[in-house]
């Protein structure tokens, strides 16, 4: 983990995510390492990837707000705002946002 933060401090995005395969793969349970490369896949534009480790994050942990805000910033760039919205709101019973879509 130490050496995937430092990577993406750095901006060595494939490092990152290389490190964090690595750790996904050793633990496959960890909620917050799959949020992590959530996070790294969708700065190199690796939605799909995102979203897919994103909802195995979510499978562990239904609580993990990094891999919600992630899901929902996911969900946005496939243009899918209103499911990015909803999914917020339901998952994390916070009040109504409106989304105002351009």
């Amino acid at each position: 983990a130490r050496l995937s933060a430092a990577a993406t401090a750095q901006g060595n995005l494939a490092e990152a995510a290389q490190a964090l395969e690595k750790a996904v793969s050793l633990r496959q349970d960890d909620g917050n390492a799959l949020a992590d490369l959530g996070n790294v896949y969708l700065r190199q534009d690796r939605v799909d990837d995102a979203q897919g480790v994103l909802q195995r994050a979510l499978a562990l942990n239904p609580t993990l707000p990094l891999a919600h805000n992630m899901m929902g910033l996911a969900n946005v760039r496939k243009g899918d705002g209103v499911a990015a919205e909803l999914r917020d709101r339901t998952d994390l019973d916070m009040p109504r946002v409106e989304v105002h879509e351009e």
